[in-house]
């Protein structure tokens, strides 16, 4: 079969795929059947592999809202800062429910669903200070991208970093643990890695940001800098078959950067994997040769990239974004099936200038020219910095996208009578760039957003957390929720001021039996009405 005419077919097959990370129901209310989890096991950031950060809880409703508060009978009592997203297992220790956090001290916990105390608990090595490198601001450095969870092998997959004698980064190591008991089942250590150039993997002047993925036996773990673009780092995208042997890694071949940093990680449709790169640190002449910055790319299982244009974007002014730090991979590439718009498979990437890209998923285009900046459409929703984590929904055939940019911008291109740092996209065909403002509200949190539905379609809501030790405090560290089809809020107090202090920057929270969960730092946090 042609290549391309293989790819159109598996997107026929995209949200059964989604079973892979989770057994619910996906966008549009479709079921997933498969290899996924049970009930309301979630195994990975955003909770699909699509990235979407959907949740279908038939207990949490519109009306069961506006009660949420903090649970003080959930202890939830950790140690360690925490920048990743709280993973859940229906049949965890002892065939209970367990909740799933990773620290940057390399602590990693099952607690129990009720209590929330320690089912167990390990250490997996020394974390680094990086007291010698001049930038980023994660201090210790540990486990920082969320872990992604295999239910048929019954393993944890994720990256920790460790330290030298000087406190700096050793190595980064992809671990496989069980579930069960926290044991180590096989690990690797990143720095043996060369992709197919000879290049080598530096492990000192890389961080593990990005969540981990999953699809079909293989883990997929990206790497780019630290906070500041310190030292000779790149993009790698590193794929681990789940039996521990065979890894294959893939690089950005820029002279330094293109980092895949962005906290959602890789995406999927269920067959290809999908992945942003960010810029170039060594700034650019015009005219410059496009060499794998500001793109957004398209890879075969392994991962393999053709390196043909139907695989990769990147916007006509890479060169500008690379030299203004304007990354392209601040939010990860959202996988959409849109019912309204045509092409309906589409990615959706999302830049530090405050643009989001819409793509058509079968052809990505190449490198874009000044008169057709992308394939579907191109909107500013803000005057900089989107980097949070988006989610979306299609609800009556409806697709809505729901972004936060990082600190508290206000959005651009609101309609009449709204604003704020909260945006709702709605995926219009009637609109210019098939994209327009549905509404603006003030998230008054600082965390990545995520949407539940009751059933799929009714009851949908917008949930954020605040807390950011990295903004000053800026927020009102609670948590929210608003009505996502008229950004109508519908919990304005979920705790007290102060409630969710530590819940840092780019975090994302988990909808489970009827309750919100909220890492941070030291601790994890469950609201119930």
């Amino acid at each position: 079969m042609n290549p391309m005419l293989a790819r159109i077919v598996v997107l026929g097959m995209a949200l059964g795929a989604l079973a892979a990370c989770h057994a619910s129901k996906s966008s549009g209310g479709a079921s997933n059947t498969g290899d996924g989890g049970p009930g309301a096991s979630v195994l990975c950031f955003h909770n699909h592999i699509n990235r979407d950060g959907l949740f279908v809880d038939p207990l949490i409703t519109a009306a069961a809202a506006p009660g949420f508060a903090l649970d003080p009978t959930f202890d939830g009592t950790i140690v360690g800062n925490v920048y990743g997203a709280p993973l859940y297992v229906e049949n965890g220790p002892d065939g209970k429910g367990a909740f799933y956090v990773a620290t940057e001290s390399n602590n990693v916990y099952a607690l129990d669903e009720t209590t929330g105390m320690p089912d167990w608990t390990v250490n997996l090595a020394t974390p680094a200070t990086n007291a010698g490198v001049p930038c980023g601001y994660i201090h210790p450095i540990g486990v920082t991208g969320t872990p992604a969870i295999d239910l048929a092998t019954g393993l944890m997959v994720l990256d920790a970093a460790s330290a030298d004698m000087n406190g700096n980064v050793a190595t980064h190591t992809i671990y496989a643990l069980s579930i069960l008991d926290g044991s180590t089942q096989w690990s690797l250590d990143v720095s043996t890695l060369k992709d197919a150039t000879g290049r080598t993997f530096s492990p000192q002047p890389q961080n593990q940001r990005s969540a981990v993925l999953i699809v079909n036996g293989i883990a997929y773990v990206a790497y780019g800098g630290n906070g500041g673009d310190c030292g000779v780092y790149h993009g790698w995208l590193v794929g681990v078959p789940l039996t521990g042997t065979g890894a294959r890694a893939w690089a950005t071949q820029t002279p330094q950067g293109g980092g895949m940093w962005a906290a959602v990680g890789p995406s999927s449709d269920g067959q290809s994997i999908f992945v942003a790169t960010g810029n170039d640190t060594s700034h650019e002449d015009a005219g410059a040769t496009w060499l794998d910055t500001e793109g957004v790319f398209r890879f075969d299982p392994g991962p393999s990239f053709t390196g043909q244009p139907e695989d990769y974007f990147a916007p006509y002014n890479f060169i500008s974004l690379d030299n203004a730090d304007l990354d392209v991979s601040g939010s990860g590439v959202l996988v959409i099936d849109a019912p309204a718009l045509t092409p309906s498979a589409l990615l959706m990437a999302q830049g530090k200038d405050g643009y989001v890209y819409l793509l058509d998923r079968t052809n990505l285009g190449g490198v874009a020219t000044a008169a057709s900046t992308a394939s579907v459409g191109v909107l500013q929703v803000f005057d900089g910095d989107l980097t949070d984590s988006p989610a979306f929904a299609t609800i009556a055939g409806t697709t809505y996208v729901v972004l936060r940019p990082y600190g508290n911008i206000a959005a651009v291109g609101c309609p009449a009578g709204t604003s704020g740092d909260l945006v709702a996209v709605k995926l219009d065909p009637t609109a210019p760039e098939n994209m327009s403002i549905a509404w603006c509200a003030n998230a008054l949190g600082a965390g990545s957003p995520i949407i539940t539905t009751s059933d799929g379609t009714s009851d949908p809501l917008v949930w954020v957390a605040g807390g950011d030790p990295y903004n000053d405090k800026t927020d009102t560290s609670q948590l929210h929720a608003f009505d996502l089809l008229t950004g109508a809020m519908v919990l304005s107090d979920g705790g007290a001021v102060g409630t969710l202090l530590g819940v840092n920057h780019f975090d994302s929270i988990a909808a489970v039996h009827g309750r919100i969960i909220v890492a941070g730092n030291n601790r994890v946090y469950a609201f119930k009405p």
